[in-house]
């Protein structure tokens, strides 16, 4: 028996920077940031065989879940349950 073990996660960054350092007594415009900038990781483990599967996708959708699970019935093909 193989067990897999399956998950997904979202990285990256969002921020907003509204103080900047500067002498005293003087008082400096600082431009916010507001970026958003994410990276989707679906990946799929199979720890006794020693192999993996992962996708990364900056959307996670239908058509992303379905390509990581077409991508990883060919990366396990090999293998006979």
């Amino acid at each position: 028996m193989v067990i897999l073990a399956a998950d997904e996660g979202r990285f990256g960054r969002r921020g907003q920077v509204m103080r900047a350092w500067c002498a005293p007594g003087i008082r400096p415009d600082a431009a916010q940031q507001w970026v958003r900038e994410n990276l989707y990781a679906f990946v799929a483990v199979a720890p006794s065989l020693g192999r993996m599967s992962a996708l990364g996708s900056p959307f996670s959708n239908t058509a992303m879940v379905n390509l990581f699970l077409e991508q990883g019935a060919e990366d396990f093909a090999d293998f006979s349950w």
